[in-house]
Order: C-alpha cells, then sequence, then structure tokens
C-alpha cells in the first residue's frame, strides 16, 4: 500500500457531489459550444481547467490517491471495488506490458499525479524513474507526494515536453511508458523519434493511447469540430487531429523511427465497461481529473463513455533493435 499523503484534508460527500455536479455540467457541454483552436492552447486550458479544479479543492478534501487514468478492469464479472484499484490495474498492466522489473532507467512521460511511478518502484523493483509533466500543477504535486513517500532516491519529477527529451543522451534509457497521456503529444511522431533516439538497444516503449476502429471514424473525429458534431466531447481539441489514427497508420508512424516488434492490445471493454448499461454513472470523468476518490465505490459497469466512445482504447509497445 501506499503511504498516506496529506495533499488535501477530510471533505464531506455533499462537497464531493457539488464539485462533481459543476464538473459534469461544464464537460458534457457539445462542440458547437466551443471554438476550434490551436492545439497548444486548448492543451494548456485542458490542463488549467484540472488544476483549478485541484485548487479548488485543497484545503477542502484530503485523498491518497490522484488517479489521473480511465482504469482498468481485469475481470469484467468482478470489477475492482474503487476507481483507485481501477487505476493501479492499468498502471499494472502497463508496467507488466513494459518489462519494468528490475528497470534501471524508467522514463514517465506525462505522469499525472506520481502515483504510477511510486507502483512502478515499489511494485516492479524500478531502481530510477524519471518523470516528464507538461503541467506545472501536476509537478508540483507531485513533487510534494514523492517528498512525502520519502522516494526522493527512486523517482525524479521535471517539468517538460514529449517531443523533447533532451536531457537524456542517446541510447541510456531502459524503458519509456506514456500511461494514457501519447494521444496528446504534438507531434506524437516527434516523440516516437526522441523515444527511440534515447533508448538502449532492447529497450522498450509502451503506451496506452486512443485509436479509430476505422477510418470513417477517424474522420469524424478529426472533422468532429468542424462539423460542430455534439456526440464529440469539448476535449478531443485537445489531442491533434493527426494523432487520431487507425491501427496501421498508427504502427507506420511507430515504424518509421526505427522500432520493431510493434504490439497492440485492444483492451477497450476492459476499460470502458458495459456499453449495454447505459444508465450506468460515468466513472471516467473523476479518472480524468484525479477525483476518483471523491466518487467511490467503483460502480460494477462502467459507460463507454460519452467522452471517449468513438474510439478504441490500446496498449501500444515497441522494441528498439
Amino acid at each position: 500500500m501506499f503511504a498516506s499523503v496529506d495533499v488535501f484534508r477530510p471533505c464531506s460527500f455533499l462537497s464531493g457531489a457539488i464539485f462533481g455536479a459543476v464538473i459534469v455540467a461544464s464537460v458534457r457541454r457539445p462542440l458547437s459550444h466551443v471554438q476550434i483552436i490551436d492545439a497548444a492552447v486548448a492543451q494548456d486550458a485542458y490542463y488549467s481547467g484540472s488544476n483549478r479544479i485541484l485548487n479548488s479543492l485543497r484545503g477542502n478534501c484530503r485523498v491518497d490517491s490522484l488517479w489521473m487514468n480511465m482504469g482498468y478492469i481485469p475481470d469484467l464479472e468482478h470489477p475492482p471495488s474503487s476507481y483507485s484499484d481501477a487505476g493501479k490495474f492499468l498502471a499494472r498492466l502497463v508496467g507488466q506490458t513494459a518489462d519494468l522489473y528490475e528497470a534501471n532507467l524508467v522514463v514517465d512521460v506525462g505522469n499525472g499525479f506520481a502515483d504510477q511511478d511510486m507502483l512502478f518502484v515499489k511494485e516492479f523493483g524500478v531502481k530510477q524513474v524519471h518523470a516528464l509533466n507538461i503541467a506545472t500543477k501536476n509537478v508540483e504535486i507531485g513533487q510534494e507526494r514523492i517528498k512525502l513517500a520519502d522516494m526522493q532516491d527512486s523517482v525524479q519529477i521535471s517539468l517538460g515536453d514529449a517531443i523533447d527529451l533532451s536531457r537524456f543522451s542517446n541510447n541510456t534509457v531502459d524503458r519509456i511508458v506514456a500511461l494514457e497521456s501519447a494521444m496528446h503529444f504534438d507531434p506524437r511522431a516527434t516523440f516516437f523519434a526522441e523515444a527511440f533516439r534515447v533508448l538502449k538497444i532492447g529497450g522498450k516503449l509502451t503506451m496506452t493511447d486512443l485509436i479509430a476502429p476505422d477510418v470513417v471514424v477517424r474522420d469524424q473525429v478529426r472533422h468532429a469540430g468542424d462539423h460542430q458534431d455534439p456526440t464529440h466531447p469539448d476535449w478531443i481539441i485537445t489531442i491533434p487531429k493527426e494523432n487520431i489514427l487507425v491501427v496501421d497508420e498508427y504502427k507506420s508512424s511507430i515504424a518509421a523511427t526505427g522500432f520493431q516488434s510493434i504490439d497492440f492490445i485492444n483492451i477497450t471493454s476492459r476499460v470502458y465497461g458495459d456499453a449495454s448499461r447505459p444508465n450506468t454513472f460515468n466513472t471516467v470523468l473523476p479518472g480524468l481529473f484525479g477525483l476518483g476518490p471523491l466518487f467511490e465505490p467503483w460502480p460494477r459497469e462502467r459507460l463507454r463513455t460519452y467522452y471517449l466512445r468513438p474510439l478504441n482504447y490500446f496498449v501500444v509497445s515497441a522494441v528498439k533493435k
């Protein structure tokens, strides 16, 4: 178990419900209510929005984890009992796929609030995690949590951009992971090239990412804003249109940098949950904002969500040989 980190103080169920209602009301606006803007500006706005929520909660709430991923359901018949458990399951799946066991240096790009980094060290025996995050608040909170957990010798968190790994020399990194962040890298192809450069021979890149099931959906999502399609969420504008690909296109993009043994594992049903239960509470939203603990326990079924339903969810890995 992780050490308890007193980043937030206790809060009532009512305050959590109020914040949840406000967030749901703000996020479910159709794209017809927003203007498609430059991806970098949109991404900054997205992170700023989540940080404003966290700042509002600071001083009112205390949570022991701040998972921001979609979560993973290993067994659909026996789902995780809490959002935090689901977040850990997804991080474990990434760790297993990445072969993190006893790795000397792991670079985690887009590390949320450092929950996964602590898990990688504690459960996989990773010697050193160097995490990068583009959001200043995420870095500050992550560093605070690492200090309180007394893991400064194992986890380092820095402000940085995924497409600029210049702080790492060629052929020096054992593993690179991007847990639910690669879809935002702009351009993602540059990240692939940088990852290939810094990985050692035999090093592995592992990501979770959103991939279109076919070219029809790909084009619909790419042009959702232009068409003012109300079935797509506001935050889709934080994903560069060039990053919405089908599997073959995605594979070609990675292979172009030199990676081999490229593997795709489709875990859509175990992330989004049961699409046949339309009245199921959407537990994805708390994860996106690191507010999962306010919405415990984890419901048995989860929506194939309003926010992501056109896109499939994959674990993607590739090896430098």
